[in-house]
């Protein structure tokens, strides 16, 4: 097991929850919409700065990618508008847990049929068991 990618992996799990300060900006823009724009310009000027550096620009400009490569960004936006709608009437723990859930139903499935580019992992009842969990931690904060 990758023990330093898994706990960096933590760690950058750790941001999500950040991510419902778009909340708040949704309220002061009026809609969530307002406030998913906000947060992707700053993500779009953060990474451009990263982009631009020597040779990273060229190569991707270069690249012959498959039309599905550009789907990222409109699963972030839908990421960003989901929980900047969610987060005040769910609050943010309560609001994780579906989303963590719904992340590990998505990738199981990805991976079991090896779309995108990712390396085929069978669902097998090991593999089932970290959504069935998360299900069941679901569950539990309804009641």
């Amino acid at each position: 097991m990758p023990w330093l990618p898994m706990l960096v992996a933590v760690l950058v799990g750790t941001v999500i929850p950040l991510r419902t300060a778009n909340s708040r900006l949704a309220q002061v823009a009026g809609h969530s919409t307002g406030a998913a724009l906000i947060s992707v310009t700053l993500t779009l000027l953060g990474t451009f700065v990263l982009l631009v550096r020597p040779g990273h620009a060229s190569a991707l400009a270069d690249a012959h990618l498959p039309w599905w490569t550009w789907i990222g960004g409109a699963s972030g936006m839908v990421y960003l508008l989901g929980r900047a709608a969610l987060a005040p009437r769910l609050g943010t723990a309560t609001l994780l847990s579906p989303t963590v859930l719904g992340q590990l139903l998505a990738a199981g499935l990805l991976e079991h049929v090896g779309w995108l580019g990712l390396p085929q992992h069978a669902l097998t009842p090991e593999r089932l068991l970290g959504p069935a969990l998360v299900a069941w931690v679901v569950l539990v904060r309804q009641f």
